[in-house]
Order: C-alpha cells, then structure tokens, then sequence
C-alpha cells in the first residue's frame, strides 16, 4: 500500500505575530503588520507486508513581509522580505517496523530523522554579511519504541530524542 498526497498553502496575514529571540534564553513577541506565505508540501506514505512502512514529508515556505509600513507607521525597511527565525525548507522521514514480523505483535519501532535547512535568525538584509546569525542546518536522528498490553487497551512508549547528539535549535 503507498500513497502520494501534496498541499499548496497560501495565507495572508495581517497583524502577524513572530518571536524575536532578543536574549539568550527569553525573547519577545511582535507583531508585523502584513506577511503573506506561501509554500508546497509532500508526502509519500508505503508500507509492505503489513509490517513494515517508511514517509517522508517536505515542506518549502516563503513568509514574506509585504508591509510597506510598520505598525507605527514609520517606512518598514524590510519591505519584501523572508521573515526572519523562520525556516523555510525542511523534512522528515519515519521508518516504522511491527514486531509482529517476529511474533511480537506488542512491540512497535520507529526511527525518526529530522531536517531542517538553515535561515536567519534576523532579517536578512540587516547588518553587515559577515556577522549574519544563522541558524545552521539541523539533522537529527530519533528512535521511539511502543509497547502495547491489555488487548491494546494501554501503551507504554520510549522516546530517545536526537541519538547522536546533533546541534539542534
């Protein structure tokens, strides 16, 4: 069994609100007056033999400031821009096997990778290009483990989140 879907978005928001990591552990919220986003997202979902099923999701986004004012009124001087601490392309890939391949049919796992391309921290267009605060490229790596009893009535489940200790943010 497998089946390919995809989306096509397209929101226009005014009065959109976004985090401005301003401090080193806390931030604050504002909020921009007009941004339009647009972007695609896929999936492909394919399972064998009852058993065994592997998806991969990606998504590409443009958050694009279109206000030629901020919400003082004033000139806004990233007129066209990506908005900042926003990635805009990222994906993942979930490969699940069924233990009851095996004659455990409690016992389910998953391996998770996650994806993210860089982006900027701040506006893009702000400030000198060679001290630009960039999110770097994450790659991370998760294993879950799903145990179910009871005739399925209850679940116990472990999580091991980003097993090989990549930077993530």
């Amino acid at each position: 069994f497998s089946h390919f879907e995809t989306n096509i978005f397209y929101r226009d928001t005014e009065k959109y609100i976004r985090y401005i990591a301003d401090q080193v552990v806390y931030g604050r919220f504002k909020n921009d007056r007009h941004v339009k986003t647009t972007g695609i997202e896929a999936t492909y979902f394919i399972s064998f033999a009852d058993y065994y099923s592997a998806e991969i999701n990606t998504t590409y986004q443009e958050a694009i400031n279109i206000s030629r004012y901020d919400l003082e009124g004033d000139l806004h001087s990233h007129y066209q821009e990506q908005v900042p601490n926003q990635p805009v392309s990222f994906a993942n890939t979930r490969l699940s096997l069924d233990w009851a391949a095996f004659d455990m049919p409690q016992v389910k796992s998953f391996w998770t990778t996650n994806y993210v391309k860089e982006f900027y921290l701040n506006w893009k267009n702000s400030g000198s290009q060679q001290h630009k605060n960039i999110i770097p490229t994450q790659l991370t790596h998760d294993l879950d483990f799903e145990y179910s009893f009871d005739n399925e009535q209850l679940n116990l489940s472990l999580s091991l989140r980003n097993i090989f200790d990549r930077p993530a943010f």
